[in-house]
């Protein structure tokens, strides 16, 4: 199969997925659902009240999981380019929920990038110290969050997933900080004239300036430093990025997330389809380095 049409047949995929979940109403989400959902995810129980559903939706069979699938590539079977473009499909699938092939992509990713870095530091694609921050993040999603009891570290697991929406944010900051020279670990700007201002409309940052906006360092990072592919991947990832919010178009669908942040600062409502997406993003962004390197 191309890696075009495995990519492609994914999308479509999850595109079934979503209209299933509207056709058989298995959200009830005020007066009609409306897909993406640009809130909390509700799902009808049997009293016919709403809960919030953190962990996605149960749909009931694998028919629109690729890594449930006979007929399509299992993810060790992808290439690094599908590993590359695989978040653009799985931005249409997080319309909905975060689903079995996501949380698949992330161990993936996971496992690949902490076995290379521990056995080759000399040749991995990241350094170790970020590496370890990026690990807390993947820790927290896949971590077995069936758990009972009361004692803080049972707590903790139980809720390991709200406590990584919180994490996605300063994590990615970090990794673009450590990717990109014209800005140090803390923010500082290197050398005037080399990050714009795009979230204030233009004009560039001065030298000893702070950056900590994740719509500058998002398209720092996409324009000036990421390899073709991932280039190419990200401009794609920013339109489906903005269906999530119409008044966003495609050039401003990084102040989306910049959006989502400053919301989770300021204690309000964060959804486990906002963290998947960042986390889809910081994917993408690893596999990038491989491909960099």
């Amino acid at each position: 199969m191309d890696p075009e049409d495995v990519v492609s047949r994914f999308a479509r995929l999850y595109e079934e997925k979503n209209e299933y979940i509207l056709e058989k109403n298995l959200i009830a989400y005020e007066d009609r659902p409306i897909l993406p959902l640009r809130e909390a995810i509700r799902t009808r129980k049997q009293d016919d009240s709403t809960g919030l559903l953190i962990q996605g939706l149960q749909i009931g069979d694998g028919r629109f999981q690729f890594t449930k699938r006979d007929d399509l590539p299992g993810i060790s079977d992808l290439s690094i380019e599908n590993l590359v473009e695989l978040p653009v499909s799985l931005l249409i699938d997080l319309q909905s929920s975060v689903s079995g092939d996501a949380r698949v992509y992330w161990e993936h990713t996971y496992s690949t990038f902490d076995r290379a870095i521990h056995l080759g530091r000399r040749t991995a694609p990241l350094e170790l110290d970020i590496w370890l921050e990026v690990k807390y993040l993947f820790d927290l999603a896949l971590c077995d969050m069936e758990v009972s009891g009361y004692s803080h570290a049972e707590n903790v697991l139980g809720n390991s997933e709200n406590i990584a929406a919180y994490l996605s944010y300063p994590i990615l900051e970090g990794l673009l900080k450590n990717l990109l020279s014209c800005v140090d670990q803390n923010g500082c700007v290197i050398d005037s004239n080399t990050i714009e201002r795009v979230s204030q409309g233009g004009g560039y940052y001065d030298a000893g300036d702070e950056c900590h906006n994740l719509t500058d360092l998002l398209c720092h990072y996409e324009f000036n430093y990421a390899p073709g592919l991932v280039c190419e991947a990200l401009s794609e990832f920013r339109s489906n990025l903005s269906e999530f919010d119409k008044e966003n178009g495609e050039d401003e669908a990084y102040g989306i997330i910049t959006d989502w942040r400053g919301s989770a600062m300021h204690g309000e409502l964060v959804t486990d389809v906002q963290y998947g997406i960042l986390i889809n993003l910081i994917c993408m962004i690893l596999w990038g380095e491989v491909i960099q390197n």
